[in-house]
């Protein structure tokens, strides 16, 4: 899952802990894109559970070679 931080309603920490906490969803990669460039924020999605953290300004570089990171493993599992 792609997700960013900030969002109406439900913030991507939401998202993320809901993920994690159903059987179903908590084994799903997720990955943060969000402006947010600070430590903390950083720090907080990894302490969280998050796979990968992208801030926005390296989504064209950082983007696709995380996806294809984590889908390989599922993909040679399920060949």
């Amino acid at each position: 899952m792609v997700c960013d931080i900030d969002m109406p309603g439900m913030d991507g920490f939401g998202v993320l802990t809901r993920l994690r906490t159903e059987t179903a969803t908590a084994a799903i990669p997720f990955i943060f894109v969000t402006s947010r460039d600070d430590a903390e924020s950083r720090e907080l999605a990894l302490h969280w559970g998050a796979d990968e953290y992208i801030t926005k300004n390296r989504v064209r570089y950082d983007l696709a070679p995380a996806v294809r990171g984590h889908l390989a493993p599922a993909l040679a599992a399920w060949v």
